[in-house]
């Protein structure tokens, strides 16, 4: 190989190179930019939870305290309609 095609190839091999590194240059600008429209899908997912609690938060309040309650025993609005105390439980001895 003569001196003219060592440098033509190195020369190649140069080129190459720099694509590849303007590839990964362009990569890192693009990750960036990905991760601030994930930034934006989960703040955006964390207003609609806070607007739906604010919308539904006495109902699910009242229904949880309810519910606590009739497992608890303290009240509540006691089991449905026709059902007692299951078989051997509650009547005493």
């Amino acid at each position: 190989m003569s001196s003219a095609q060592a440098k033509e190839v190195s020369r190649g091999w140069q080129r190459d190179l720099e694509k590849v590194f303007q590839f990964f240059r362009g990569l890192r600008k693009d990750e960036g930019q990905g991760l601030t429209g994930y930034a934006l899908i989960i703040a955006l997912v964390a207003l609609a939870v806070i607007a739906a609690l604010a919308l539904l938060g006495e109902n699910l309040t009242d229904s949880l305290s309810d519910s606590t309650d009739s497992l608890s025993g303290r009240g509540g609005r006691g089991p449905p309609p026709g059902r007692g105390a299951p078989a051997g439980r509650g009547g005493g001895r």
